[in-house]
């Protein structure tokens, strides 16, 4: 499964920075640039709450400051997996492009 995995994350000819997750709804990190994205989203949300968290007891204002930054940040991730993506869509697991090419002509 692993080694099929990473045939899949590695077949990338139209050089996606993420790729649609093999399991469910979403992306995946496949090129160096989407997992800088990640990990700067996630440095991003360590410093939003180290932030919260140096201020004591945060005022509704601050908690409310805290929440926007936040969406914020996500925001702006799913802006870049959308615009640097592959397409989304919902799949049930790795397909081989042999059991595709059989769904196809069972189709017809």
């Amino acid at each position: 499964m692993q080694q099929t995995y990473k045939e899949y994350a590695t077949d990338n000819p139209h050089g996606y920075w993420f790729k649609a997750r093999p399991f469910g709804w979403g992306w995946v990190p496949v090129k160096r640039e989407g997992w800088m994205v990640v990990g700067l989203m996630m440095i991003a949300l360590l410093i939003n709450g180290l932030w919260l968290n140096g201020l004591g007891e945060p005022t509704l204002k601050q908690a409310i400051q805290f929440v926007l930054q936040t969406t914020g940040i996500v925001i702006v991730l799913l802006v870049i997996c959308f615009k640097t993506g592959e397409r989304l869509r919902w799949q049930w697991g790795l397909s081989t492009r042999e059991s595709d090419a059989t769904k196809t002509t069972e189709r017809h």
